[in-house]
């Protein structure tokens, strides 16, 4: 995902070596989480779905981030800052200027090629998912009427489930608890 690595840069332009560890640590995952949160909130706008949920972690905000990734991240931001920083620039201001700009301007160009064709690629999925839970509704609407008019209706279907707790009859090879596992409003409708 590109949110690490645009993450990675952030703190690679933030913070120098010469600062402390534990202002570093702080800092980072602040700016980490902050980019985390914005990322997840945006993410969720555009594409209708939470890419990932931290709500059953301890400590979270809103399930968007956590304590235990501030730790990772602010951990991560001393490690770069403090061993990876120093190298990476001694290694940028060794390149020539116009080779470096060729090749800022080829990973620039590489990245946003990325993230178009990763987005385009996430709108088609959304659509797709939400083409596919629209057909899926309406077949469970289409087997809950079929089973009504075989006659389970729902209390022959709780009657049957409270005769037989365990080994429960078959349809067609699928169990009756897994038709009411599968379609949990068919003990809820009216007969």
């Amino acid at each position: 995902m590109p949110i690490y690595g645009v993450g990675a840069i952030t703190v690679f332009l933030l913070f120098s070596s010469s600062e402390k560890w534990y202002s570093i640590f702080i800092e980072g995952a602040v700016v980490a989480c902050l980019l985390e949160y914005i990322t997840s909130w945006a993410m969720e706008k555009i594409f209708h779905r939470r890419w990932w949920d931290y709500s059953r972690m301890k400590f979270n905000l809103n399930g968007r981030i956590c304590l235990a990734g501030f730790l990772l991240f602010g951990l991560f931001s001393v490690v770069s800052v403090k061993f990876s920083n120093g190298f990476i620039y001694d290694e940028l201001t060794n390149i020539e200027l116009i080779p470096l700009i060729v090749l800022s301007t080829v990973f620039v160009t590489i990245f946003i090629l990325d993230f178009t064709m990763t987005s385009i690629e996430m709108l088609k999925l959304r659509d797709h998912i939400e083409e596919v839970t629209e057909r899926l509704r309406i077949e469970a609407e289409k087997l809950q009427v079929e089973l009504e008019e075989r006659g389970f209706t729902r209390e022959k279907l709780f009657e049957l489930m409270e005769k037989k707790k365990e080994g429960l009859p078959t349809i067609d090879g699928h169990t009756y608890k897994r038709l009411l596992e599968a379609f949990p409003n068919l003990l809820n409708r009216k007969p």
